[in-house]
């Protein structure tokens, strides 16, 4: 009488089973991942533009100061700049000046901070192809550009971040007061 010898491990079928059910299950969660990453890539990166104008207007009220030519410290007036191009916003401190028509020059003046986006996260105005933000020290005073010419309208601008993803864009908006 021949006693079948006891079966250790598991066949190759049975093992194939169980990797394409954990495949199916894993599947299947990998797209709201990657959905949920997108948008907090997306929230991050709105949150630091919020966090950059809040700076911007700190250091226009609190009197942020630059080097002149006789070695003194003089007042300084604050540009954040928004190039949607390059993907990067900008913060400058420029010498105070009355400013009226014209877009200040931030040449004469120093780069604070520079905030760019990651590859892939687009930086987007709302009908504009320029955005400059001007705060006069030092009682943070807002003046908006626009294309390089003043907004007479309100000084509130909006400033979309975004990332492009197959099933649409992801969005979220920044305003500026």
């Amino acid at each position: 009488m021949n006693i079948p010898a006891a079966r250790k491990g598991f066949t190759l079928v049975e093992l194939m089973i169980v990797i394409a059910i954990v495949g199916i299950l894993l599947a299947g969660t990998y797209i709201p991942y990657k959905q949920s990453s997108l948008a907090a890539q997306v929230r991050e990166n709105a949150e630091k533009i919020n966090q950059s104008v809040t700076a911007a207007k700190a250091y226009a009220v609190n009197g942020y100061s630059l080097p002149s030519a006789s070695g003194s410290r003089m007042a300084a007036d604050v540009a954040m700049l928004f190039l949607t191009g390059a993907g990067r916003v900008e913060t400058w401190a420029v010498p105070h000046a009355a400013f009226g028509s014209a877009e200040p020059n931030v040449a004469s003046g120093a780069r604070i901070a520079s905030l760019e986006m990651p590859a892939g996260v687009l930086l987007s105005l709302s009908g504009s192809a320029s955005l400059t933000l001007y705060w006069s020290a030092p009682d943070g005073a807002l003046a908006k550009f626009v294309d390089g010419l003043a907004s007479t309208g309100a000084a509130v601008a909006q400033v979309s971040v975004g990332k492009q993803d197959a099933d649409g864009p992801l969005r979220k908006s920044v305003t500026v007061k």
